[in-house]
């Protein structure tokens, strides 16, 4: 994933030097000219990602630095005598000895010079960058590669240009030596789109969508353009396929004449077998997407699925959305924490219940036996039942349990 890597990090490290120096507040005419955007930056509205980090970086600076970021490519001396004289508002360079040709040299100079500088700060940043989000054994790799640069240069004559180590010494080192091949992640995207199940309400044209950006992953691992016809089958549109609903493919039979040409009815004839055109399909699938009822897997879906997943040793499908199980997920955590709260309440109650009935049975007989000593008949009803007074005429009146 190198490309991908260097695609993305370039715009940061451009970006870095501006925000930097116009924090320190550093930032020269020179530079602002410099970090002026050579193009808008449209976003991501009808993009791709890589077209947007290409526009992006050309939304940052002007060509010279932002493709040539690391070191001045063979025409830059005349890239940058271009620049001042548009800049100056001249046609031609001026004459020697006037004072507008000592203007003119002045301005390129300063281009120079600003550029070397900033190339200082962007090699600095990007090996940085590199170097702290590389694994340790690449690390060690790195500075291996910077040793023997530097003994490898240590006998030049001083007289010359020095010779510099700059991000292409590393971006040069990667690219021949650590890019390895993409095996495991092919294998990682193919048992990606194997486990992709179709859940409960989602659309054909959803459907078909979701594996749009996974298929695009995988040409890049493959570097290739389009799949052939078997190989996307295998991969992809047999699996697809299998997990449309009956009423569906009875529905897109019905009505393909109203909306396909007889040529673009002959690319989606056999879609039960997994083979058909990917825009055809979402043509005639984005025209009856009203139409078609919610989904909900049938009997040879459900067939299909069990079989698959026992073939490939998976778990059994789940219908859930992603939102349906981030909801489940989370609602999981919170009843644990609520049940363990509310264990936690319930002993607490026991114990509190259990402590009062003590303390009540405690004062009970305590007082009982102050009563059966001191022969109080006020607190009636507080003598036990094996204390009563067992004299006939008390029983006779009723009396004979207030006292022992």
């Amino acid at each position: 994933e190198w490309d991908q890597y260097y695609l993305h990090l370039l715009p940061l490290v451009l970006e870095h030097p501006k925000l930097m120096l116009a924090q320190s507040k550093e930032m020269s005419e020179t530079l602002r000219k410099i970090y002026k955007a050579s193009s808008d930056f449209i976003g991501d509205a009808s993009l791709s990602a890589e077209q947007q980090v290409a526009l992006k970086t050309r939304s940052l600076c002007i060509p010279l630095l932002a493709d040539n970021p690391w070191e001045p490519s063979d025409e830059e001396d005349d890239t940058i005598i271009e620049i001042v004289l548009e800049d100056r508002g001249l046609d031609a360079i001026p004459n020697d000895g006037s004072e507008e040709r000592t203007k003119f040299d002045n301005v390129v100079v300063q281009y120079k010079r600003t550029m070397a500088y900033l190339r200082e700060i962007l090699n600095h940043t990007f090996l940085r960058a590199v170097f702290h989000t590389s694994s340790r054994q690449a690390k060690l790799e790195y500075q291996e590669v910077q040793r023997n640069f530097i003994n490898d240069h240590s006998n030049d004559d001083p007289d010359d240009e020095p010779a510099k180590f700059t991000a292409l010494n590393i971006i040069e080192y990667i690219e021949d030596d650590c890019v390895c091949s993409n095996d495991k992640a092919l294998q990682s995207i193919t048992n990606t789109m194997s486990k992709m199940v179709r859940y409960n309400g989602q659309t054909l044209l959803d459907w078909l969508q979701s594996f749009v950006p996974i298929v695009n992953k995988y040409l890049k691992a493959t570097a290739q353009q389009v799949l052939d016809t078997d190989e996307s089958k295998a991969l992809w549109k047999a699996h697809f396929a299998s997990q449309i609903t009956l009423a569906e493919k009875t529905q897109m039979l019905v009505f393909q004449s109203q909306y396909l040409r007889t040529a673009d009815i002959r690319l989606i004839q056999h879609l039960n077998e997994g083979e058909f055109d990917e825009k055809t399909l979402q043509k005639l699938v984005t025209k009856l997407s009203s139409t078609f009822e919610p989904y909900k897997p049938d009997k040879a879906i459900m067939q299909y699925l069990n079989q698959h997943t026992r073939q490939l040793g998976l778990e059994p499908p789940s219908f859930a959305s992603p939102k349906e199980k981030q909801h489940n997920s989370g609602k999981s955590e919170r009843q644990k924490l609520a049940e363990k709260l509310a264990s936690s309440d319930r002993k607490k109650n026991r114990t509190d219940r259990s402590n009062k009935k003590r303390k009540r049975t405690d004062a009970s007989d305590l007082k009982s036996r102050s009563d059966g000593k001191s022969g109080n008949k006020k607190d009636k009803g507080k003598v036990p039942f094996g204390k009563h007074c067992r004299r006939p005429s008390c029983k006779q009146r009723g009396t004979h349990k207030n006292h022992a």
